[in-house]
């Protein structure tokens, strides 16, 4: 499956509640209405929740002011993905999805991208999501390389050495699922970016779910889930830049599927 990820910050004119109101109602109807000339098999609205976690989360890494959300559109593959923009029907779905998204994305401060998941903790059986009237909640972590690394080599002691860490560690930090998502170097990115005058990519986006906040608080309170944390924090330095990337707490919205 190919995914779209749109990582978005809301016009400075509006409110985070006005952002995620106008996104959810009028916006993902236009997708939900499109999504068949678009070829989509699944569109998500990932929302940042105000949490006091958010700062914390950021301080610890000298990281960048959390975003306001993420789209995720999902493909079969690329031949679907190409096949379905190639017509002139979807040409103007895309200009007229792009023209609402002005009304509420500050599009040179976001960043969009191709990616496709890595799953490393699958989970309990069943579908693990963190809807807004469930307790699950999600952390999504947004990274660049440090620049010493090509994005191969990033990606690979990712998807080698610190998923194998966190997998370890999973237990103790009770986490519910992991996934990675790797960037794909794909001429297409450009062509997005250049779309919406976007910033550059992210390189790589860790999503990581819990049975409920208290939970995730108790995870990082015992001796064993400090160890995990600084561990894993150890490790993300090694190919991280934390000065470029950005974390922070999430609910979930499946718009279709």
């Amino acid at each position: 499956m190919l995914k779209l990820v749109y990582v978005i910050r809301r016009l400075p004119n509006l409110s985070l509640e006005e952002c995620h109101s106008y996104w959810q109602e009028t916006h993902a109807a236009l997708v939900r209405q499109q999504a068949a000339t678009l070829g989509l098999i699944r569109y998500m609205q990932v929302y940042r929740i105000d949490d006091p976690l958010n700062d914390a989360l950021q301080a610890s890494r000298g990281a960048m002011e959390p975003y306001d959300g993420v789209a995720e559109l999902c493909w079969k593959d690329q031949e679907a993905l190409l096949t379905s923009f190639a017509s002139p029907e979807a040409t103007r779905v895309g200009d007229h999805l792009l023209e609402d998204e002005q009304r509420f994305v500050d599009s040179p401060r976001s960043a969009l991208w191709l990616g496709e998941d890595n799953v490393v903790i699958e989970g309990a059986s069943g579908r693990i999501v963190a809807e807004r009237e469930s307790p699950i909640v999600k952390l999504v972590y947004f990274f660049r390389r440090l620049p010493h690394l090509s994005l191969e080599e990033c990606q690979s002691y990712w998807r080698g050495t610190h998923a194998g860490l966190v997998r370890r560690h999973a237990a103790a930090l009770g986490m519910l699922r992991y996934v990675q998502v790797h960037r794909l170097d794909d001429p297409l990115n450009e062509a997005f970016r250049a779309s919406r005058r976007a910033l550059e990519p992210f390189d790589g986006v860790a999503e990581l779910w819990w049975k409920d906040r208290q939970d995730l608080d108790m995870a990082f309170a015992t001796p064993e889930g400090q160890r995990a944390g600084e561990e894993l924090l150890e490790d993300e330095r090694r190919f991280i830049d934390f000065s470029r990337s950005s974390l922070w707490l999430a609910k979930e919205h499946v718009v279709f599927e």
